[in-house]
């Protein structure tokens, strides 16, 4: 669908560098409502893929996820957050009155407000968020590998 899109901007980009309201009407609209929805699936099914993981651990490897189970149940929330934020954001640009205070006007500061905003809990936080998934497993791993030598020691 984004490759439709795309080729349909590119074919008629003559008439729509005229007509910006054909723009808006065939390509543009569509797009975000095709963002918004990719955006709504995928934090529903990273969340509900996250809590079935989780529940299996808690099943299946009840040491490691009494020891952890608080961490890995804030890393499924504070990863999915991200894809809520952008999904509700790209939600409310249908809505006249917020594009418009935030987007459609000329003020710049509320542009960059949102940018930040956009930045900030749609790139920053996740990329946090896996550097501190990386930083788990190493702490995981180091422990593990402790936990051996002392076993084979005694």
């Amino acid at each position: 669908m984004y490759g439709y899109l795309y080729t349909k901007a590119c074919r008629n980009k003559d008439l729509y560098s005229k007509d910006s309201l054909a723009y808006t009407h065939d390509v543009s609209t569509p797009l975000t409502r095709l963002i918004w929805i990719s955006f709504t699936i995928l934090a529903l099914f990273f969340f509900t893929v996250g809590c079935l993981m989780l529940n299996r651990l808690r099943r299946y490897y009840k040491g490691f996820y009494k020891q952890f189970g608080c961490y890995l149940w804030m890393a499924n929330v504070l990863l999915t957050f991200p894809l809520t934020f952008r999904a509700m954001f790209d939600g409310l640009r249908f809505s006249d009155n917020w594009f418009y205070y935030w987007i459609g006007s000329e003020n710049y500061y509320r542009l960059t407000g949102y940018n930040i905003l956009l930045f900030t809990f749609g790139t920053y936080i996740p990329m946090l968020m896996q550097i501190g998934s990386l930083i788990f497993g190493f702490v995981r791993h180091k422990q593990v590998k402790v936990f051996r030598s002392y076993r084979e020691s005694a």
